[in-house]
């Protein structure tokens, strides 16, 4: 990687970058959320937006924000009928032509920095699948109410170790979608985003991007996560544990986990989804 001058990066043919905003009835953040990431100060950015058949402006405003940045590789798509997330996600990022690939909600944020310190950090580690960084939650209204804690400190992690963290958990110590950046190449290799998830959708590829391989935490907060009683986090709250039980057969850990624990693991989950689902309500109306 090379600086042309002290506000862009220029990033060589092989290592341009695709982010992929999967669009459905996203009318209400979809600006700013586009303005935030072509925003970045790359050169070889390309912006992958799939709209899943809205029934709102989504497809407007975002040929209408790409107009304003023609230094942008844009590529707008327009489903002709709902493929629904799974399918939107993965017809996204089949499209994206980066080698790096970043999928991230239509009412999230990326700060200035971001692409550039995960780009550079995927570069410098062929080993590494993942690179994830924290993020800020945001209110519906906008206010930003608190910085997602990690367990872990920042650098280079075995990803296998992390997956079984999240296994015996039974939560995505990870991140959501937004704090992501993979490779391309290693999402080729996988069947896709699982049509069959919803609510664990995003962990349930990162345990596929991870094994086997590293995994990068940058403890700098470069992104924004909003909650709001519109999005799918919210909707999809009920959903939660019957996914991981699902996911957890996949993964199939060498130590499995003892019924006890087990016990405790859903008391854990149930309790966390309670909690998340007074947040939204809460931050859904401020």
């Amino acid at each position: 990687m090379e600086k042309s001058n002290e506000n862009s990066v220029i990033l060589s043919s092989n290592a341009a970058v695709s982010v992929c905003v999967p669009v459905y009835n996203g009318a209400r953040y979809l600006e700013v959320c586009l303005r935030s990431i072509a925003s970045q100060n790359l050169t070889g950015l390309e912006i992958v937006v799939g709209d899943d058949s809205s029934r709102d402006d989504s497809l407007e405003i975002a040929r209408q924000v790409s107009g304003d940045y023609p230094d942008v590789s844009w590529n707008i798509i327009s489903h002709p009928r709902n493929l629904g997330m799974a399918g939107n996600w993965n017809a996204c990022v089949r499209a994206a032509t980066g080698a790096f690939i970043k999928i991230m909600g239509q009412d999230d944020l990326l700060y200035p920095g971001c692409l550039e310190r995960q780009t550079g950090i995927l570069s410098g580690s062929p080993e590494t699948a993942l690179c994830a960084c924290r993020a800020d939650i945001y209110s519906a209204g906008g206010r930003k109410i608190l910085r997602r804690k990690r367990t872990f400190p920042g650098g280079i992690h075995e990803g296998d170790e992390l997956v079984t963290k999240c296994i015996r958990r039974a939560f995505n110590f990870i991140g959501e979608p937004v704090t992501a950046l993979f490779r391309k190449l290693d999402f080729d290799e996988t069947d896709g985003f699982d049509g069959s998830m919803s609510y664990f959708i995003d962990l349930d590829m990162w345990v596929r991007l991870m094994k086997g391989k590293k995994f990068a935490f940058v403890e700098e907060s470069f992104c924004g996560f909003r909650v709001h009683r519109g999005g799918a986090s919210f909707s999809l709250q009920n959903k939660g544990y019957e996914e991981f039980l699902r996911l957890e057969k996949k993964v199939n850990l060498d130590d499995p986990v003892s019924p006890v624990m087990k016990v405790a693991r859903k008391l854990l989950a149930t309790k966390d989804a309670a909690i998340r689902l007074t947040a939204y309500n809460i931050l859904g109306a401020v």
